[in-house]
């Protein structure tokens, strides 16, 4: 028996619902969600320069990526599997590398 001035008026409680609705929908288009940890910090804070300090001096990422394209389309033929483990072996060599991926090394 309470909600009886829901059915009562009903009109104008249809017109604020739909107004609340466009409200909320207004201002939810400002809303965003980012993945970014520094949001939490502020601009000069000392922690968060040192952090970005060690990434930059100890997590660079640079990568290579070198592509086998067989002319006969089948790279398990023990020719090619070779060719792609001894690359996997020598790019061991290159300077700085940290990690090789390979189809070889799984």
């Amino acid at each position: 028996m309470g909600f009886c001035w829901i059915y009562k008026y009903r009109w104008l409680v249809l017109i604020l619902s739909i107004a609340l609705v466009s409200i909320a929908a207004f201002g939810a288009k400002e809303l965003v969600q980012t993945a970014d940890y520094k949001v939490y910090f502020d601009k000069g804070d000392r922690l968060l320069a040192a952090s970005e300090k060690l990434s930059e001096d100890y997590s660079q990422s640079d990568n290579v990526l070198f592509v086998f394209a067989p002319k006969n389309g089948n790279v398990f033929e023990p020719k090619t599997l070779a060719a792609v483990k001894k690359l996997t072996e020598e790019s061991w060599q290159i300077p700085l590398s940290t990690r090789v991926d390979s189809i070889t090394n799984y």
